[in-house]
């Protein structure tokens, strides 16, 4: 089984479907939590004005250095950054209401936040939409001891900075494995710090291919109130488009080896320079330092 994508209006379950194998193979699924996944995202079509957004200097040890990009400054519910010409060049954004009704899964639920979108997205058809989102910690934790417990091992990544983590902290919830990740890069916005890497959440083994990979940035505001997370489809030309290029993955032979090979991408990954995919990673290292995340609109 894999995962397909419906908007993030339809409730955040619609993360996290799954695609019926050939009637011919018959493989294993990977092992999903029934209480707490490893893991985690939405829209309006009225692109929001640039704004003035102040600079400052980030200090994240150890990092990439933030470097200037040029792009465009924009603002939405007072949560501004820098939108390099090389990602897009216009957003949209909405206050999604809250979702807390105690029948749906926790994988289904969310409190009052702001979701921007990125229309003119540089890759398009992923299967994970552009999107960043802002939302009060607080919320997330009235709706049950597995987000508080989340954020608290968010929190202790974004202070201690590992090299690694098995898995890496991933705010919401998928119903889905977060089967790999790369090496973790840890960033300073404005007001707050984080960590990004590159991943994929299957429901299955499942190859690592360029509709599926993604980036995603998990951080805080240095008040402790808001999560700031994004998540944007990437591409890499060692990955295949699809698993449809290739059905190897369909074999007894490609589940056994599943972990060397796992292990064989995240190196390629992590060896490949910034530029080699796309969009490039310096700028979405460059979106991300130039956050400043000042939430209006949020209980």
């Amino acid at each position: 089984m894999r995962i397909k994508i419906f908007l993030f209006t339809l409730l955040i379950l619609s993360l996290a479907s799954c695609n019926t194998l050939p009637p011919t193979a018959e493989l294993p699924t990977l092992p999903l939590p029934t209480e707490v996944p490893t893991a985690a995202p939405l829209p309006t079509d009225t692109p929001v004005p640039p704004t003035e957004v102040p600079t400052l200097e980030p200090t994240a040890i150890p990092t990439q250095a933030p470097t200037e990009i040029p792009g465009t400054l924009v603002e939405f519910n007072g949560v501004s950054f820098r939108l390099p010409t090389g990602v897009g060049s216009t957003i949209s954004g909405e206050i999604m209401p809250a979702v807390t009704d105690p029948n749906l899964p926790f994988f289904g639920q969310n409190p009052t936040q702001i979701q921007i979108s990125l229309p003119d997205y540089v890759l398009q058809e992923r299967l994970h939409q552009p999107r960043l989102f802002v939302s009060p910690i607080a919320g997330y934790q009235e709706l049950g001891q597995a987000f508080t417990d989340r954020f608290a091992e968010l929190q202790s990544v974004i202070d201690t900075r590992p090299a690694d983590l098995e898995p890496m902290p991933f705010i919401p919830f998928f119903n889905a494995m977060q089967v790999f990740h790369t090496t973790p890069v840890y960033l300073d916005f404005q007001n707050g710090s984080g960590v990004r890497y590159l991943t994929q959440y299957d429901q299955a083994y499942m190859p690592i291919t360029n509709n599926s990979l993604f980036y995603t940035f998990q951080g805080i505001t240095s008040d402790g109130q808001y999560s700031v997370v994004m998540i944007v489809p990437v591409s890499h030309p060692s990955l295949p488009a699809s698993d449809t290029e290739n059905t190897d993955w369909q074999t007894q032979a490609f589940i056994d080896n599943f972990p060397t090979y796992l292990a064989e991408v995240k190196t390629t990954l992590n060896a490949a320079a910034p530029a080699d995919f796309i969009p490039s990673l310096t700028e979405l290292d460059a979106l991300v330092t130039s956050l400043l995340v000042q939430p209006v609109g949020l209980p």
